[in-house]
């Protein structure tokens, strides 16, 4: 499998992009959260399918231990309106990236950590791209009306002894994307603010269920 290359366009955000090992229009955009870079999200890439072109931005704002989506210093309880924008820097970076890249805008999947999460969120809940779904990784949800996601697949794992986004606080957030109306998987395991080996795994599999059934023309959404 290629390693991912790092690309630094003049205007926009740096990424890390691997190439899929076979010809395919699966993407997936990978959001690092609060102190990450284009880097940290490829410990994540025992989960994903080779056949699948793989993105993963640099935030836009610098912080002394890496980079954040959001301006600084960040407040803990973020809204949709805090991520506008990240949310733009993505809606210019895709269709780039359809044109002279391999990723491809029409069959998209996000996955983010933690802030990483919530910026994916924001991005459903504000575009009109159809999207494959969003894999939450010790995520939260904004504040916010979350009515734009439709019937979204949301697949949430969440470490039980989270010392950054309690175990309380994903639950309640879980509640907000069910009663939106999204199509929630929801993992738990015994761990912190990381991915435990069952969610992983179950992870892995909720790719997998997700990309075959927009294949036979179900679970595409679009919240426009």
């Amino acid at each position: 499998m290629a390693e991912p290359a790092l690309v630094t366009p003049p205007q926009g955000l740096a990424y890390r992009l691997r190439i899929a090992t076979t010809p395919s229009n699966l993407s997936i955009l990978m959001l690092h959260g609060w102190g990450g870079d284009e880097k940290v999200m490829w410990v994540l890439q025992s989960a994903l399918p080779g056949e699948a072109h793989v993105a993963s931005p640099r935030g836009l704002f610098a912080v002394d231990d890496g980079y954040t989506w959001v301006r600084p210093p960040e407040t803990g309880v973020s809204d949709l309106a805090s991520f506008n924008e990240a949310v733009g820097a993505l809606e210019a970076l895709v269709p780039r990236l359809g044109g002279s890249d391999p990723l491809r805008s029409r069959r998209l999947l996000l996955m983010g950590f933690s802030q990483g999460a919530a910026l994916a969120f924001a991005y459903a809940a504000r575009s009109e791209l159809p999207l494959l779904g969003i894999a939450s990784l010790a995520g939260f949800v904004p504040e916010g009306d979350l009515m734009g996601l439709g019937e979204l697949p949301v697949f949430w794992a969440h470490g039980t002894t989270d010392e950054r986004v309690p175990i309380e606080r994903a639950r309640r957030d879980a509640e907000r994307l069910v009663a939106a109306g999204v199509r929630l998987t929801f993992c738990e395991d015994p761990v912190g603010h990381r991915v435990g080996v069952n969610c992983m795994r179950d992870l892995k599999a909720w790719i997998a269920a997700c990309t075959q059934a927009e294949e036979t023309g179900e679970g595409r959404h679009s919240s426009g």
